[in-house]
């Protein structure tokens, strides 16, 4: 988990001021992947594969490598009318898999 998540629970409390960017959960990306897509810090992004799309507040930065995000858990599923999650849900991103029997 990270340092300021209890899953979902803490979400709608005063410490998510503490971490959020624009009230959107955050999603670190590499300078260089954010200047080749015209990303800047603080910048509201859509992140969406086959499974779903939420929105994440990005945080640029060259302590991930490029060709990768990280996205925590711990967001409230907050869907639109489309579906899109605006509070930036990884769990929207992921296989609804069980890893244990």
């Amino acid at each position: 988990h990270p340092r300021d998540r209890l899953h979902s629970q803490l979400c709608h409390t005063s410490l998510r001021d503490t971490y959020a960017i624009k009230d959107r959960e955050p999603i670190l990306i590499n300078f260089k992947d954010a200047k080749k897509l015209g990303i800047k810090n603080g910048d509201i992004v859509r992140v969406f594969n086959k499974r779903g799309e939420v929105l994440a507040g990005a945080v640029v930065s060259d302590e991930i490598m490029q060709g990768v995000v990280r996205l925590c858990e711990g967001a409230w599923y907050d869907p639109n009318e489309n579906g899109l999650c605006k509070c930036g849900n990884a769990n929207v991103l992921t296989m609804d898999m069980p890893t244990s029997k």
